[in-house]
């Protein structure tokens, strides 16, 4: 009874940390459009770290860079870009932002109307317990979970639904000791993260 009341705060403690944090990167990126294809993105107020990248509409990473200060300000000149739909993609601790743009002509449009924000479930493990924990904000958030061993053997696999907060908790009690991967999916990002045991 102890040690389940002990993880049961742990997951509290680990959501609320989760929502306290969850805000940060909305509040935090400017863009200015300065040229043609020159563009100013200013990151402010940031608590954690940041990773900029600009992506094709296939999800090819074109152009990545690692912010870690809270502020930061830079020009960015996508001539290298040529006609064509993009990314910008800012990943946070807890949230990934996708703001789309499109090269016509050798103009870039910033299509910010069009913005994404994907909230990243979190996987925490206490002894033989996984928990995986997620700020949903509709019914119809649908978060693919799947749980392999060192030789890509399923060994767990559900989707779970869900308003406000979806939380998930894998018994790993019996499990022999090695290396296993939790495969999460959710609003077209794949999330992985490798668990030893």
């Amino acid at each position: 009874m102890k040690n389940l009341m002990k993880r049961s705060i742990v997951l509290v403690a680990l959501m609320v940390g989760f929502l306290s944090n969850a805000e940060n990167l909305n509040s935090a990126i400017k863009l200015s459009k300065i040229e043609s294809k020159l563009v100013n993105l200013t990151l402010s107020q940031l608590s954690d770290n940041v990773n900029f990248e600009i992506t094709d509409e296939e999800g090819v990473s074109l152009y990545t860079e690692f912010v870690n200060v809270a502020r930061f300000s830079k020009n960015y000149n996508f001539e290298f870009l040529s006609n064509g739909n993009y990314f910008l993609e800012f990943h946070g601790e807890t949230k990934i932002r996708k703001i789309p743009f499109t090269i016509v002509n050798d103009e870039l449009v910033i299509l910010e109307d069009e913005e994404k924000v994907i909230n990243k479930p979190s996987i925490s493990v206490d002894q033989d317990m996984v928990n995986i924990a997620l700020r949903s904000l509709n019914k119809e958030d649908i978060l693919d979970i799947k749980f392999y061993d060192s030789n890509d053997r399923l060994l767990y696999t559900e989707l779970v639904t869900g308003e406000n907060i979806i939380g998930k908790r894998i018994n790993t009690g019996e499990l022999l000791k090695g290396a296993y991967s939790v495969i999460l999916k959710y609003k077209g990002e794949t999330f992985i993260e490798e668990i030893r045991k």
